[in-house]
């Protein structure tokens, strides 16, 4: 018996056009409508940091850098360092700032959607990629600061960064890779102490966690991962005195009476960096509005549960279980 496969043909070869095709105008639409919103974003105090240091170092060479006063989260080497040649090459400029803050931000983008594609395939890797780029206006330039130039999603995306090659040595690579885990993460740290708090508690516990769970190979490089992480927890207010100029680390503990508050805050924050709800609330009250950032963050969590108990039954899934804790 004959079958006319003619209309199944065709079907596959237009499917095969426009899904590149959707794929490519939902990208070019999320990065103009961000760059937009980060264009036209207000300048803040903040954002002057690198166009002063790259003027102090026009005048005064790069001595400059080990005379600055720095604050606790300094941006040296995540900032800084990798911002100067733009401001020597483009300088004066003043659209510069919210260029490179829109920068890191298509950067994080990017790196999750490289995280998620050997799991979920590379289409939906850069739907989510794509998808990412139209956080909201208040998540963008407001209270998530996601593509501010010199703020903690800077931080983020050098832990992201972190995580590529780590995911790359789950999944069967060299595990000399988590030596860029390692120098990632270093970066992120001695730039911003509060990394420690928001990234590496995280990664070192999820290694930790992996390590228990998983069996064989994957349980020795989860191991290493969390191996990765001791110089950033080691290294101190000073990059292990090699840098004697940056400002030592103070941290004043806060009453736990605050707790709830802040609780309240990070939940609402979770939630508006997820596109759900407005800004954050100044007030008091029943926190509803942080219900969908606990939601998620408790989806997230059992997701990683299932897909690490699979990996112990026999199934390859242990890295999604390491990359959701």
């Amino acid at each position: 018996m004959l079958v006319d496969l003619g209309p199944h043909r065709q079907t596959a070869r237009l499917r095969a056009r426009l899904v590149p095709a959707g794929c490519a105008a939902l990208l070019g639409l999320g990065l103009v409508r961000s760059a937009v919103i980060c264009l036209r974003r207000q300048p803040d105090a903040d954002m002057a940091t690198v166009p002063l240091i790259d003027e102090a170092v026009r005048a005064h060479g790069l001595s400059v850098l080990s005379a600055w006063h720095y604050t606790q989260d300094n941006w040296l080497l995540s900032v800084i360092l990798p911002e100067l040649p733009l401001q020597a090459a483009l300088a004066p400029c003043p659209w510069l700032p919210a260029l490179t803050g829109w920068l890191f931000f298509v950067g994080c983008c990017a790196i999750v959607g490289l995280l998620a594609r050997p799991s979920v395939g590379a289409v939906p890797g850069l739907l989510l990629g794509a998808t990412l780029l139209f956080a909201s206006p208040a998540a963008l330039t407001g209270f998530g600061f996601l593509a501010h130039p010199t703020s903690h999603d800077v931080s983020s995306f050098w832990c992201l960064l972190a995580l590529l090659p780590a995911m790359a040595c789950l999944r069967g690579r060299s595990p000399l890779l988590l030596l860029a885990t390692a120098a990632a993460l270093l970066v992120a740290t001695v730039s911003d102490p509060w990394t420690r708090a928001a990234f590496l508690l995280p990664v070192s516990a999820a290694s930790l966690v992996a390590a228990v769970a998983l069996a064989g190979r994957m349980r020795r490089v989860a191991l290493l991962i969390a191996l990765a992480t001791l110089p950033s927890w080691l290294c101190g207010s000073h990059a292990f005195g090699l840098m004697p100029s940056l400002t030592a680390l103070h941290f004043d503990r806060g009453p736990w009476s605050g707790v709830p508050a802040h609780l309240r805050a990070g939940l609402l924050g979770v939630g508006l960096l997820f596109g759900i709800g407005g800004p954050v609330p100044s007030g008091s009250g029943v926190p509803w509005g942080a219900v969908p950032g606990l939601l998620a963050l408790a989806l997230l969590c059992l997701l990683a549960v299932v897909t690490l108990a699979s990996s112990r039954a026999g199934r390859p899934r242990g890295p999604d279980g390491f990359l959701m804790l």
